[in-house]
């Protein structure tokens, strides 16, 4: 091709054979990189004996290794080399479980990068397009899902992101189809969660479970700043119940790092920690970890997940190895 000979090995796609006289689709492997561009015409030669084989024209010059029975790779070769750019659009969404990437298409297509989107293609972001059709499809499959899980579990606040990835075999699509249904209101995406925006957990709680939410947040609450392990709350509903107090902070989990543990305090024991830790430690006193572990009568395992929460809330400035109640706080 050109000016430039190499050694490279032909795979067929498809499998079989290319008679004299027809046609077929191959791929060229290298073993060394080589320069050519989509639409460039080769002549393709055995060694030995020596002899013509046939001619080429490379369709995509940036491709990877392909299996020679990997029959959507066959599909975007067959497309492209038909030059259809709505089949083309179609072959590598399908190629890419429901997303392609823009720039292949423009490759492949040999098309200006502004040119206008194929009929029936939406672009998801500035790299990534999808067919209209199978998005709708994606939202349509992920919003029935959510509703299955709802009915199946009324009082969890919301499905693990990964339960959505077994809903439709355009996994690559599952992402933008949350994402549009988010933008629209119909989804709430949370702290790996996600429920429709119309679902209310606290509306399907049934009296026992009410009456068992409540029996928890008073324990947590009267525990102030020494609370109770939640996994002593066992029974069966007690996990989902905790879980939608902190969605709806009643309940706070704070992270002690160094432990590799999650303390929940009760929200309203933040605010009189800081009012303690204020009275005994006015600004601009200095204090340490230890001296408002002891003004608050609690433990290292809880006072230091509570301190650095304090911090991020600017209610306590930290200096070193002190603190100060901040001003404002004050």
């Amino acid at each position: 091709w050109g000016t430039a000979h190499e050694v490279a090995t032909l795979r067929l796609m498809g499998g079989g054979q290319i008679a004299p006289g027809g046609a077929g689709l191959g791929q060229l492997r290298f073993k060394r990189p080589v320069v050519g561009f989509a639409g460039q015409a080769a002549v393709l030669r055995q060694l030995s004996p020596a002899a013509t084989l046939a001619g080429a024209v490379i369709l995509d010059p940036q491709a990877t290794a392909v299996g020679a029975g990997d029959r959507r790779r066959l599909a975007v070769m067959q497309a492209a080399q038909q030059q259809d750019c709505t089949a083309l659009a179609a072959a590598l969404c399908a190629q890419g479980r429901g997303v392609a990437l823009w720039s292949d298409l423009v490759r492949l297509a040999r098309c200006d990068a502004t040119a206008a989107l194929p009929t029936g293609v939406v672009r998801l972001a500035p790299e990534h397009i999808a067919l209209a059709d199978d998005l709708a499809a994606v939202q349509t499959a992920v919003v029935a899902a959510l509703q299955r899980f709802h009915a199946d579990y009324p009082i969890k606040q919301g499905a693990a992101l990964s339960m959505l990835q077994r809903v439709t075999p355009l996994r690559g699509l599952e992402p933008f189809a949350q994402a549009e249904l988010h933008r629209r209101g119909e989804v709430v995406l949370r702290d790996g969660l996600v429920s429709l925006a119309r679902h209310d957990p606290f509306a399907a709680l049934a009296p026992q479970q009410l009456a068992r939410l409540t029996e928890i947040e008073e324990r947590m609450r009267a525990g102030g700043t020494s609370p109770p392990d939640v996994r002593q709350f066992d029974a069966p509903d007690d996990a989902d119940l905790i879980a939608l107090m902190v969605a709806q902070g009643r309940l706070v989990s704070l992270a002690n790092i160094a432990l590799k543990q999650q303390v929940v305090f009760h929200a309203a024991t933040i605010g009189q920690a800081q009012r303690s830790l204020a009275a005994s430690f006015p600004p601009p006193t200095a204090f340490t970890t230890s001296a408002a572990r002891t003004a608050l009568g609690t433990t290292r395992k809880f006072i230091v997940p509570l301190l650095e929460h304090l911090d991020a809330l600017g209610m306590t400035l930290r200096i070193g190895d002190t603190r100060q109640i901040a001003p404002q706080a004050h």
